[in-house]
């Protein structure tokens, strides 16, 4: 007798008979003059779903962002908003230096320092 690769014995087996269990595998290919028992057909057969599980490559659960799709945050304000802190420090203050509190009142906001 010929050596026979069991393991490839067993994979050609199912690849004829899908639904088969290892039991019936092992009396198949025990008739046919190749010992296996339902074990080892069942640990073959175990490889060669994990192989073909492993060989598709997984996405990515997060998209990406590209460049081009971000959006800038700036400017925050349009020019006439941003302008209007200066605009009554001059009116109200005369130009005059002044600190962010006295600045803030002047705009009618109330003025938090932040951390």
């Amino acid at each position: 007798m010929a050596d026979v690769n069991k393991a490839q014995a067993v994979r050609d087996y199912l690849r004829k008979h899908p639904n088969a269990k290892p039991q019936e595998v092992a009396a198949a290919l025990t008739s046919d003059s190749i010992e296996v028992n339902a074990r080892y057909v069942s640990s073959v057969k175990s490889e060669t779903k994990s192989k073909k599980t492993k060989a598709k490559p997984r996405k990515s659960k997060t998209k990406k962002k590209k460049t081009s799709d971000r959006q800038a945050k700036y400017p925050r304000h349009n020019l006439e908003r941003a302008l209007r802190i200066p605009r009554a420090v001059l009116e109200q203050n005369a130009g005059h230096e002044c600190s962010e509190k006295e600045s803030a009142a002047f705009v009618g906001v109330q003025y938090n320092r932040g951390p």
